[in-house]
Parts: C-alpha cells; structure tokens; sequence
C-alpha cells in the first residue's frame, strides 16, 4: 500500500464511522487526520471502537487491519473490539 492509498482508506473509514461513534470523538478524529496526523486519527478511532463495543462488521475489522499493518501497529490493538457474525 502506499501512502495515497492509506490515506484515501483512512480517511473513507473515518467517514464509515463517524455517524456510529461519539461526534466530539468523530471531530477528534477528522482533525487529526486533517492535520496529516494519521496515526493519532487511526489509534483515536480504534480506542473509540474498542471502548464503545459497537458491532463492527468483518470487513471493517479486516480494513482496520490493514490500516495497523501499514503503520507498522500490531494488530493486538483491535482484539477488543465487538465483531458482528454478519456481514
């Protein structure tokens, strides 16, 4: 992946949640990534996810995966989270 790549991802999955999650969160969240600060956007994002235990579906578990993998994180951080069995 690259960097125009993760960014476009990060920034579309930030979007995917936003309305899900906490909106002083979400804002939280959009500044930092705004600010070219992904990794605080990213880690905010899943903190918020794992703390709030929403439902998240396979396919954005495996995309906040990816997300970890490019920057380097390990993907222990999202064992927490609330996995829903449907798609």
């Amino acid at each position: 992946m690259e960097l125009d790549e993760f960014m476009g991802a990060a920034d579309a999955l930030i979007d995917q949640f936003a309305p899900r999650i906490d909106q002083q969160q979400a804002k939280l969240i959009r500044r930092a990534a705004y600010a070219g600060e992904w990794r605080e956007a990213i880690d905010v994002l899943v903190a918020t996810l794992v703390e709030r235990q929403d439902p998240v579906s396979p396919g954005e578990r495996d995309e906040l995966l990816r997300l970890l993998a490019y920057m380097k994180e390990p993907a222990e951080r999202i064992d927490g989270l609330a996995v829903s069995t449907e798609g």
